[in-house]
């Protein structure tokens, strides 16, 4: 056991297709030519037309505050420098307001110091290869890219987007508010290991853009509420240092990653009434949450089931982390080595009211089916661990 945990250390820290030929003819041309796609912008103050969103934000007859209405299908990438407000409408005979950025680059980005809020939009088509990342590997921001604004995304769908980090949504340094929104299918593809030091990637989003070791400007702040993230390659959101997330009623599901599948932090997180269920960790730890150095979770009234792991953590994956669960439950999670339900591996936990249950391990060597908790501190206060396997609590030292 004693080689084990220094194996796990050691990864941790170098650290995702009869008629005449004519008409045959006819047809053929036809169908190679699809019907151009509906699209019309109207700020609805001066009730003036522009053929995009972008020449819409550039017209000197756009002033801060305007709202822009979006309808149909509108092709091609937007820098907001104006505070807007930008309401998509949907109807049969445009379909759903949807901004599409053409696989050509970030759909919307956001200024630094801009306050835009966005309404009833689908966001899709987006590829972050034209915005480097400032700390870090890859490009960032496929759908979105938050350059230290401040944003609401309000009933929005932001699906199939693609960048190195923040497939979805890349908040940097910013404020960033989602709320009754659905972030689905995004991919984050920067090369990742089984276990970060420093998190990138982030297929639904990326909260942060501040490194341990340099002083932060600013620091970015994520807020969801009802809202749900869910099937993103590359982890659901990734939550980097000096940041932090507030998820309310809302749900993490089925997203996978090498580690950290559902949220992997090193900031602070804090779950109320939200759930964290059906992620994978294909490689590494962390199935539903994973904590490392400067991270620290709350969940309140709130569960973490049916996550996997590779390595260790089905359902939650603490190093050098805290966490505190109230009123909630960890259940049916499952791992491959260590901590079923929770690993606490140099961190603390603290467990009040909660219950960690049918979590497993599928390793017949494997310790912890509830909570594996090395050279960690454990509390438990009127909650229940039990139904584990192979077993419940497992304290071990490095």
């Amino acid at each position: 056991m004693r080689l084990l945990g220094k194996m796990r250390w050691a990864l941790f820290g170098l650290l995702c297709a009869g008629v005449m030929p004519g008409a045959a003819s006819l047809v053929s041309t036809a169908s190679a030519t699809p019907p151009k796609a509906k699209c019309l912008i109207v700020n609805q103050r001066t009730d003036l037309r522009y053929p995009t969103l972008q020449a819409a934000n550039d017209a000197a007859e756009t002033v801060a505050g305007d709202t822009v209405m979006v309808k149909g299908t509108c092709v091609g990438t937007t820098i907001l420098g104006k505070n807007l407000n930008i309401v998509g409408k949907s109807n049969p005979g445009f379909g759903v307001a949807t901004l599409d950025g053409d696989n050509t680059g970030t759909v919307v980005t956001v200024s630094p110091g801009i306050r835009v809020e966005i309404t009833g939009v689908k966001i899709t088509g987006g590829n972050g290869n034209s915005v480097t990342v400032i700390h870090g590997a890859g490009n960032s921001g496929g759908g979105v890219f938050n350059n230290a604004g401040s944003l609401v995304l309000s009933n929005m769908v932001v699906t199939g987007n693609t960048a190195g980090n923040g497939g979805g949504i890349y908040n940097f340094l910013g404020s960033l508010t989602v709320i009754d929104s659905t972030v689905s299918d995004n991919i984050g593809n920067t090369q990742e290991t089984p276990l970060e030091f420093v998190s990138y990637q982030g297929g639904g989003i990326f909260n942060g853009g501040c490194h341990p070791f340099i002083e932060c400007s600013s620091q970015a702040a994520l807020t969801i509420t009802n809202s749900t993230i869910t099937h993103n390659a590359g982890g659901g959101i990734v939550n980097g240092y000096a940041a932090s997330l507030a998820l309310e009623n809302s749900t993490v599901s089925n997203n996978t990653a090498m580690a950290g599948a559902g949220i992997r932090t090193q900031g602070q997180v804090a779950l109320s009434s939200s759930a964290i269920t059906g992620n994978t960790a294909t490689a590494g730890s962390g199935g539903g949450l994973l904590a490392v150095r400067f991270g620290a979770a709350t969940l309140t009234n709130s569960s973490v089931s049916g996550n996997t792991a590779a390595a260790d953590g089905g359902g939650i994956a603490l190093f050098l982390a805290g966490l505190t669960l109230t009123n909630s439950t960890v259940a049916a999670n499952t791992a491959t080595h260590h901590g079923g339900g929770i690993l606490n591996s140099g961190g603390g936990a603290w467990l009040t009211n909660s219950t960690v249950t049918g979590n497993r391990l599928t390793s017949p060597d494997g310790r912890g089916g509830g909570i594996y908790n090395e050279d960690a501190g454990l509390n438990l206060t009127n909650s229940t661990v039990v139904g584990n396997i192979p077993d419940d609590i497992v304290f071990a030292s490095l």
